[in-house]
């Protein structure tokens, strides 16, 4: 099995983690994917519990010691340990509980979806923006860890009909990301309703109450329908 991302947490703040993540070789793009969000949030409490250290930004280290007491205190204990983290369809059916907003934003060398094809020959990196159902699931974290993943991206992928895609969607796509405007995501979902889209997944998520952040894994799926689409 072969490292797939570096990942590099850049902030946490109440509910918000942020990462930079590098993909490893050609071929493997970086998507909001909730799953790997999820694994983004177990994975450093995992090694923490095995004992993992980390070389914090000012330049001291935690010890095994104090790893493995981080990781017991961490509220993800009472609900994760024992689990089989690496098992994708649980994965898939409980990140909901943890993660309610993932996007990607500042996007390097990311492939085009129409062609399937790079923009150049170097690897794919972007920040992750992850937002939480409650900021206990990020006490572990700080910026400054850095680890390897063998994680990939396994959501179920929702079709996008081209006839939601109306001048009225379009039109707010365009707002919401040129503006970061998450706060319009239940104005998106009101026109997509309109315009006939039925995925429960899409409207529930923009109509939701948790934090959306920037590059909503949402408004991500429908920008790359409409660049597929032409």
């Amino acid at each position: 099995m072969s490292v797939n991302y570096i990942v590099r947490v850049l902030a946490v703040e109440g509910k918000q983690l942020t990462c930079r993540v590098n993909a490893t070789y050609h071929g493997e793009p970086i998507r909001p994917s909730r799953t790997l969000a999820f694994r983004f949030i177990w994975e450093p409490w995992e090694c923490l519990c095995d004992g993992g250290t980390w070389q914090l930004p000012e330049g001291s280290v935690v010890m095994v010691d104090e790893a493995r007491e981080r990781g017991r205190r961490a509220p993800l204990t009472r609900v994760l340990e024992g689990k089989d983290l690496r098992e994708d369809d649980w994965s898939r059916a409980i990140a909901d509980q943890f993660i309610f907003c993932v996007g990607v934003t500042n996007r390097l060398n990311y492939p085009d979806p129409a062609l399937e094809l790079y923009l150049d020959s170097a690897l794919s990196q972007a920040a992750f923006n992850i937002s939480v159902t409650d900021p206990v699931w990020l006490e572990h974290l700080e910026p400054g860890m850095e680890w390897d993943t063998f994680g990939y991206d396994h959501d179920a992928r929702l079709a996008i009909m081209p006839e939601w895609l109306t001048p009225t969607v379009l039109s707010l796509l365009r707002g919401i990301h040129a503006e970061a405007a998450v706060d319009r995501l239940p104005i998106l979902a009101d026109a997509l309703e309109e315009a006939g889209c039925d995925a429960l997944d899409i409207l529930n998520h923009c109509r939701g109450e948790g934090e959306h952040v920037r590059g909503c894994w949402v408004v991500h799926l429908l920008e790359e329908a409409i660049r597929r689409l032409g």
